[in-house]
């Protein structure tokens, strides 16, 4: 500047000499405007609508105000958060999630879909503490629950009827209550057709058992004893019954004055029948109310036990 005041040096003719030029955003409309700025710098920012950029863009004095994100602390990492600590951002921070639904933050908890208390792998936000559920859609399966025999794993253990009894039962062919051949394990009774037992020694034949009548001369072990009651047995007996076959009445010859008893029983083996004898000779049975059938008949005497079959008609 010279003696008169004038500039030496104006190199933008402003009238404000080079040296003393104040440089800054001088557009008064600006966020920035620098009102000592005498030389405009290019660096203005004008106002616009806020965005979330940590930047004061509507030039209020405020950054980011009502443009920026509720995010929720997710303490146990479920993916589910908590709505007891909050925080305000333009992005997500680790350690946060979008949602506060979870119940409980300090632990995860698991899809409980039969609310037995025991829950499946699936994460949720209020559930079940525990994950072993192996049948989450039935309350009586869960880690806790007693095993019982119906083919399941009701213990979640991965063992099938475990810590049940198992019993072997052999097959029945011929429903005579004996069975034979190899047993099979079983926990339930499979009922009709088999038993506890594998000593019948034709199971074909249902008159044919451990508990049946052994029958003279007929050349069958029926008793299942191992031995057949041969024909000498068979004339050593003192008694005899007709008509054989007999539609009702039945008449039962024995030694004079036998006293015993008559049995009859059916094709099972179970006694249907049975009338004491004193010093007779001669007993008249009804068999007329009987099923049609074969039956064996036995005497209890003085000499021992003799037996016959008896059809029925």
């Amino acid at each position: 500047m010279n003696c008169d005041g004038a500039c030496l040096n104006d190199g933008d003719a402003d009238g404000v000499c080079d040296e003393l030029e104040v440089i800054g955003c001088t557009d008064a409309t600006a966020c920035n405007y620098d009102v000592s700025a005498t030389e405009d710098d290019g660096s203005c920012i004008l106002p616009m609508a806020e965005v979330c950029n940590e930047v004061d863009d509507n030039c209020n004095g405020e950054v980011d105000e009502f443009v920026t994100t509720e995010f929720y602390l997710d303490g146990d990492n479920d993916g589910y958060g908590s709505v007891s600590e909050v925080v305000f951002a333009c992005t997500l921070p680790v350690g946060y999630v979008t949602n506060a639904e979870d119940c409980d933050d300090s632990m995860i908890t698991y899809e409980d879909l039969d609310a037995d208390g025991f829950g499946s792998n699936s994460v949720v936000a209020c559930g079940a503490m525990t994950s072993t559920d192996c049948n989450d859609t039935d309350g009586s399966i869960n880690s806790a629950a007693s095993e019982i025999c119906n083919n399941i794993d009701d213990d979640c253990n991965g063992v099938v009827d475990n810590d049940v009894v198992f019993t072997t039962y052999y097959v029945d062919a011929d429903v005579d209550g004996y069975g034979a051949g190899d047993g099979v394990s079983q926990c339930a009774d499979p009922g009709a057709g088999f038993s506890l037992t594998n000593d019948d020694c034709d199971d074909t034949n249902a008159v044919v058992n451990p508990q049946a009548v052994e029958v003279a001369g007929n050349g069958i072990d029926d008793n299942c004893d191992g031995v057949e009651l041969g024909m000498n047995e068979q004339l050593a007996m003192s008694f005899s019954a007709y008509p054989n076959p007999t539609a009702d009445m039945l008449v039962v010859k024995m030694a004079a004055n036998t006293t015993g008893a008559l049995l009859v029983f059916n094709a099972q083996g179970a006694l249907v029948m049975k009338v004491q004898v004193a010093k007779q000779s001669q007993v008249t049975l009804d068999m007329s109310e009987m099923a049609t059938g074969v039956y064996t008949l036995m005497v209890q005497d003085q000499q021992g036990v003799h037996s016959m079959p008896i059809v029925k008609l």
